[in-house]
């Protein structure tokens, strides 16, 4: 069977892996699952780890535990690197207080991923089977954003 890619419908509940739950693990094998107050939610409900997950070191500290905002009880550790390139806070941040330069810089570090993300799938042998029109849109599209973001980036070197 084949995998597919899928977005998620809606947010992560997750919190970070702390020292204690470091240190239970190296004891006795296991995360317990805890509810919002920190208190383990029953005694037979732990967070799931993955052997492939236990090979690479976690748990550590900047892993994460997700869990199911309908059932408590199902948690997951996230390892730090699925999280970083995959997950971001939902939280709204205050942009109030924002510099135009720190404005200027997110503008410029979110057109560099859509530019980065293009070129790959450029480079992807999925893009040969695509129409020979989209194909010369998306030639054209990458130059145009890879211009936008030469002239962004000189715009924040004289800043």
């Amino acid at each position: 069977m084949e995998f597919k890619q899928y977005k998620r419908k809606s947010v992560s509940e997750m919190r970070p892996i702390t020292g204690d739950d470091v240190k239970h693990f190296k004891l006795y094998g296991h995360i317990d699952a805890n509810h919002k107050d920190g208190h383990p939610i029953t005694p037979h409900a732990k967070v799931s780890i993955s052997e492939e997950d236990i090979k690479a070191g976690s748990p550590k500290l900047g892993d994460m535990i997700a869990r199911n905002p309908k059932n408590y009880e199902d948690q997951w550790l996230v390892a730090k690197a699925y999280f970083e390139d995959n997950l971001e806070s939902a939280e709204q941040e205050p942009q109030v207080d924002m510099t135009f330069k720190e404005r200027l810089e997110i503008e410029r570090k979110e057109l560099q991923e859509k530019v980065t993300k293009l070129g790959q799938f450029i480079g992807n042998e999925k893009f040969t089977t695509i129409d020979s029109d989209q194909q010369s849109f998306l030639l054209i599209q990458e130059r145009a954003m890879f211009t936008y973001l030469q002239c962004l980036e000189a715009r924040l070197t004289r800043l």
